[in-house]
């Protein structure tokens, strides 16, 4: 899936929005109007791209904190709101990964937030992501090495588009795509990385309610590999380089507030 034979994957109408361009005062003013709890993704069609490449260069689209997907082509736009639970998921991952990054180097891990990336057809900005300091020879800033997404259960089909386009749109220089998909009582965990045909799940784990109100972790520990991240194999005198492993308690731990009515 390049970006040359990418068809704009649209989320869920459960989820989603549709509403035909018009202006853009009318993009900014449905999106601070929106619920994003409600309704979190909004998708315009015929969008020109006299409207996006202006801001490529800008921090935020619109002035506004949606994560954004244009596919120039089909003139398609995806924004997405940060509803609160999602958000919340994304922050506890976010800072256990950050307590595994300060094992090594702090800064040899690089987090580049929702950083939008233009190649080709396509504008996107992913949720969370990283790129090594240090970078293999020849090997561009164009692409994180991680990304990270958070959506809905009933939107998973949806991620996992997400996810195959990073590793396929970057012909595998995105290493691994990880997805979180939280619900009331549950919530997935997934890791996506480039097979011989495109873009394949590697690993899910997943959290749940039992009947009995216990919070369960299945499929555990969770793995992202040095290599993954750092575009290397870890140096065998350094033992503090080696794969982020989350282990079943520290899922829980972290994440069973989102499942146990606390999030």
């Amino acid at each position: 899936m390049s970006s040359q034979n990418w068809l704009p994957n649209i989320p869920p109408s459960s989820l989603c929005t549709t509403y035909p361009y018009i202006r853009a005062t009318l993009i900014h003013r449905l999106y601070k109007k929106t619920d994003p709890n409600q309704t979190p993704y909004l998708h315009f069609t015929n969008v020109p791209p006299t409207l996006i490449t202006p801001y490529l260069e800008q921090d935020q689209f619109l002035l506004t904190k949606a994560r954004i997907t244009y596919d120039y082509r089909s003139r398609t736009l995806i924004m997405k709101g940060h509803p609160h639970r999602q958000e919340l998921a994304k922050g506890l991952f976010d800072n256990d990964f950050l307590m595994f990054r300060y094992t090594l180097d702090k800064f040899a891990l690089r987090p580049l937030g929702a950083t939008t990336v233009a190649e080709g057809d396509v504008v996107k900005e992913p949720d969370l992501s990283w790129q090594p300091r240090d970078l293999p020879p020849g090997r561009a800033r164009t692409w994180p090495s991680l990304v990270f997404h958070v959506g809905w259960p009933e939107g998973l089909e949806y991620l996992r588009g997400e996810a195959k386009l990073w590793l396929e749109w970057s012909k595998g220089d995105v290493r691994a795509v990880v997805l979180m998909d939280v619900g009331r009582e549950e919530l997935g965990i997934e890791k996506w990385v480039m097979g011989d045909e495109g873009g394949k799940l590697d690993h899910r784990v997943e959290v749940r309610m039992s009947k009995e109100g216990v919070v369960e972790v299945l499929g555990g520990p969770f793995v992202v590999t040095f290599r993954e991240a750092f575009l290397r194999d870890p140096d065998p005198e350094k033992p503090e380089e080696r794969d982020w492993v989350w282990g079943g308690e520290e899922i829980k731990e972290c994440l069973g507030c989102l499942v146990d009515g606390r999030g």
